[in-house]
């Protein structure tokens, strides 16, 4: 098990996503995935990231939507929701 702690990033572009993950695959646990479904998919198998970057502008799903989605399933109180 990793000491590792975990990111989840959610971003249909690819290229952001494999350029986020070879940055942080050395320090973190990262966790890819490009869609707002995927994403909830992950943490509904109990996945528990210690952050989540996420994209606003997604074609499915928008970040706000998937925001809210995410806290459906992992709680209002165990997340600190940050616009940057």
């Amino acid at each position: 098990m990793s000491d590792k702690k975990k990111i989840l990033m959610i971003d249909d572009d690819k290229i952001q996503l494999n350029q986020a993950g070879e940055i942080l695959r050395s320090l973190y646990e990262v966790f890819l995935v490009k869609s707002a479904e995927s994403g909830m998919k992950l943490l509904a198998k109990k996945e528990k990231p210690d952050l989540i970057l996420l994209d606003i502008s997604m074609p499915d799903m928008d970040g706000f939507q998937t925001l809210e989605e995410i806290r459906k399933i992992v709680g209002d109180q165990s997340m600190d929701g940050r616009t940057i």
